[in-house]
């Protein structure tokens, strides 16, 4: 990280090591740590793209986003030290999002939630509202959506 740049700040440019269609118009990176401040986090960082994204996309990031960072504080295992990565790019046709964490990781099926307890809607959400998404697990688990640009067609 250069001088002078806080985690959640906006990066123009791409992220290295990402193959886009475009030059990208905005990036952003963030580590969290685990815990009750890592969503609000999250969120108060998502509101610096709303001048590279509609309002529309900006709300569905800012709830898909939400409930992801939710999914590794309470399902992953993680200790309070432990961080959440998030990372956004921006490109001329599309978002992705990428939020990583160290846990064990889990099955990556369309999810249906229980009409028989609270919660359980963040990966069904995903699944509605992103084009698409999927799960990685390696030595982190990495879930990925990319939601297409309505504003770029």
């Amino acid at each position: 990280m250069s001088e002078g740049r806080r985690d959640g700040d906006l990066v123009p440019g791409a992220l290295p090591g990402r193959d886009v269609d475009q030059a990208l118009p905005a990036s952003l990176r963030l580590e969290l740590m685990s815990g009750p401040g890592a969503v609000p986090a999250a969120r108060r960082a998502i509101a610096g793209l709303a001048g590279h994204v509609g309002i529309g996309t900006l709300g569905d990031l800012r709830l898909l986003v939400s409930e992801l960072v939710t999914n590794s504080v309470r399902h992953a295992g993680l200790r309070s030290d432990d961080a959440i990565g998030v990372e956004i790019s921006v490109s001329s046709a599309r978002v992705r999002v990428e939020v990583t964490d160290i846990g064990p990781g889990f099955d990556g099926t369309s999810p249906e939630p229980r009409q028989d307890r609270m919660g359980g809607y963040g990966l069904f959400l995903v699944d509605r509202l992103a084009d698409r998404w999927g799960v990685m697990s390696d030595e982190v688990t990495r879930v990925w959506f990319e939601i297409d640009r309505q504003e770029a067609a």
